[in-house]
């Protein structure tokens, strides 16, 4: 089971975001194009707001996103 860390993140600006968690490349939010993400920290769902103590997604038995509505694949540069 994976255990939320609540926090605020800084996001220079914008609304601050409290739910963080560690993401690592098999995880289907990293590749999402609302990941706030943070290399050596606590990365932020874009769409968790403070006061949420949870993410869109669903997570299997080890803690990894597997499924989310709201998934939308990162878009590339050209």
């Amino acid at each position: 089971m994976t255990t939320l860390h609540i926090r605020e993140i800084p996001t220079d600006g914008a609304p601050p975001i409290c739910a963080g968690r560690s993401i690592s490349d098999d995880d289907l939010c990293a590749s999402c194009q609302h990941l706030d993400y943070r290399p050596g920290h606590l990365s932020a769902c874009l769409l968790s707001g403070c006061g949420r103590d949870d993410w869109p997604s669903e997570l299997d038995e080890n803690g990894y996103s597997v499924a989310c509505s709201r998934y939308e694949r990162e878009k590339l540069l050209d």
